[in-house]
């Protein structure tokens, strides 16, 4: 008859304390990962899973009030009367970053389409608009 196999693996031997501090010493750059699952006993690969997680995509452009400051500046610009086309608004956000600031956008480069669309997905108020005869007593 074969031997039983008997698991030498720290499977089931580490506490979610244990895990939130292995996370905070990688995150901050206090500890490696190997450092740290040796520290506080955790396995290898649920470890680099947690801090894989935890830190996914890229960082956004704009933070939730920016856009939500540039969308109320582009729903003023339709009330206005001023056509709003995919190349307006796009010319928008990039003025709109030259004045806030922001150094991921480079000095007259337009803003990519699709975080153009990104960003008319995640507010529909603020929409694209073909341009149209404006009576001069309306403007």
């Amino acid at each position: 008859m074969a031997p039983r196999y008997k698991c030498r693996g720290i499977r089931g031997k580490w506490t979610e304390e244990d895990m939130l501090k292995a996370l905070a010493a990688v995150k901050r750059r206090t500890m490696k990962i190997y450092t740290a699952l040796k520290h506080f006993n955790i396995p290898r690969r649920t470890l680099t899973r947690k801090v894989k997680k935890s830190c996914l995509g890229r960082k956004p452009l704009l933070s939730t009030e920016q856009e939500k400051e540039l969308k109320n500046r582009i729903i003023r610009l339709c009330n206005v009367g001023y056509p709003l086309t995919t190349r307006v608004l796009r010319s928008c956000v990039r003025t709109f970053c030259d004045l806030i600031n922001i150094a991921s956008v480079n000095k007259g480069q337009m803003i990519g389409r699709d975080w153009l669309r990104g960003f008319l997905k995640r507010h529909k108020d603020a929409s694209r608009s073909k341009a149209q005869n404006l009576n001069p007593a309306r403007a």
